[in-house]
């Protein structure tokens, strides 16, 4: 017995010998293993974002013709914003992405961010699964690589559905030519975890790089969508749906039940807000050595039912940020979007930012009408290094409605300062 264990043990130790025959491992990154002859491929990554909110108390302009700042009192506090885990890999010419997000573990939709599989063809590349659809180039932007914490309005975190319809289950197509990258996606209207009854929606983006080099790119782009509810008359949506399209605007910071609380606006169109949502945004975004600006337009149309009027919300942003250290933005292809340097020296690259933000619904009737949206962020950003960065924003925001019946204009105004500490590999 003990001669058979002494063979065993030699013919093992013969074949971790063969490097010819062994895995190979990196750490540039990320973990990365993959086999000699390619076909395998399997990477590890993540990331934790650490946020710390504090507000400047809510500003009523006319707080008897309504009830005042919601909940009385604005809340800060530290908590953990996203806790990623992240796996991709390839194997046999298939590519592969599972992410999902412990830090939002209340539901199966939150948790799982993106989980997918692709493979060229076509020309392109073919993608099943949950992900982004072609849609927001913000949207579309990593959230390590967003300039300023919070996205605009006419990203997920308002426009579709208040960011319930960040990922959609679905078939997605993008294509890339000589001067840009065309996407389509068709999905199911609701995430991982939800019923598959809530309607089906289609988006596309066509995108173009007219100036492209080292240290110059300019970028033009046109998204359109249609998202259809699979709802009839009067009744709600199927259960666990949620918010179909826009629903409400966070004036400054962030808005969770279970997060921090901030000063959150009247509705931009209803809970339920009708059988169908079409959108439409034009967007142009460009890095000039270390200036870089980024700027979105976007409309969308709810359909309404029972012989109710449509409603229109448009929404729009420009953003802008130097890099006080000579960096400049990359450009991602892959994507059409633009990441984040690796810092040129050892002090780390320091970026000055700033945003201006709108939301409105000019259709909306009644006490709180026509609400209007706005949001002006000042921002630091220190790229310690190409996997820690610190953020710190400055934000001030601004909510008008009308009173449609007696014309009384109400305004209320909100001021936040966030950190964040972020770590990614």
């Amino acid at each position: 017995m003990q001669n058979i264990i002494k063979i065993g043990a030699a013919a093992l130790a013969l074949g971790l010998a063969q490097p010819a025959l062994a895995d190979q491992a990196e750490t540039k990154g990320g973990l990365t293993v993959k086999t000699d002859d390619g076909r395998f491929e399997f990477k590890l990554g993540g990331r934790f974002h650490i946020d710390t909110y504090a507000f400047d108390g809510c500003e009523d302009g006319n707080a008897a013709n309504g009830s005042g700042c919601p909940g009385g009192t604005t809340i800060g506090g530290m908590f953990l914003r996203r806790g990623y885990v992240t796996t991709t890999g390839k194997l046999y010419g298939w590519k592969f992405k599972s992410e999902f997000d412990p830090a939002a573990s209340s539901s199966a939709q939150s948790t799982w961010r993106e989980a997918w599989v692709s493979t060229e063809a076509i020309g392109g590349e073919i993608m099943i699964g949950q992900f982004k659809p072609f849609r927001s180039m913000e949207e579309l932007t990593s959230s390590n690589e967003i300039l300023i914490m919070e996205r605009p309005y006419s990203s997920a975190s308002s426009l579709y559905g208040g960011g319930g319809r960040q990922f959609q289950l679905g078939v997605g197509y993008k294509m890339p030519f000589s001067m840009g990258l065309w996407g389509l996606s068709v999905y199911n209207l609701k995430a991982i975890g939800g019923a598959t009854n809530d309607g089906i929606g289609a988006s596309t983006r066509l995108t173009f790089l007219p100036i492209a080099s080292e240290r110059s790119n300019l970028h033009v782009g046109v998204v359109y969508g249609q998202d259809d509810f699979n709802r009839t008359g009067t009744g709600a949506f199927p259960a666990g749906f949620g918010s179909g399209g826009p629903s409400a605007a966070t004036i400054a910071g962030r808005s969770s039940g279970t997060q921090v609380t901030g000063l959150t606006s009247v509705s931009l169109g209803t809970t339920a807000p009708g059988e169908s949502q079409t959108t439409y945004s034009l967007e142009a975004a460009g890095a000039f050595g270390s200036f870089f600006f980024q700027t979105e337009y976007a409309n969308s149309t709810l359909g309404q039912l029972s012989g109710a009027s449509d409603m229109d919300v448009t929404s729009g942003y420009l953003q802008m940020s130097f890099f006080l250290t000579g960096e400049t933005k990359p450009y991602k292809k892959d994507r059409a979007t633009f990441g984040t340097p690796k810092p040129i020296g050892e002090a780390g690259a320091w970026e000055l930012a700033f945003r201006h933000d709108f939301i409105e619904n000019t259709d909306l009737t009644g006490a709180t009408g026509r609400p209007e949206v706005t949001q002006m962020t000042l921002g630091v950003n220190w790229y310690m290094n190409p996997n820690v960065r610190f953020m710190l924003n400055y934000s001030m925001g601004e909510e008008e409605t009308v009173n449609t019946t007696t014309g009384v204009r109400r305004t209320r105004e909100l001021d936040a300062i966030a950190l964040r500490t972020q770590l990614s590999w």
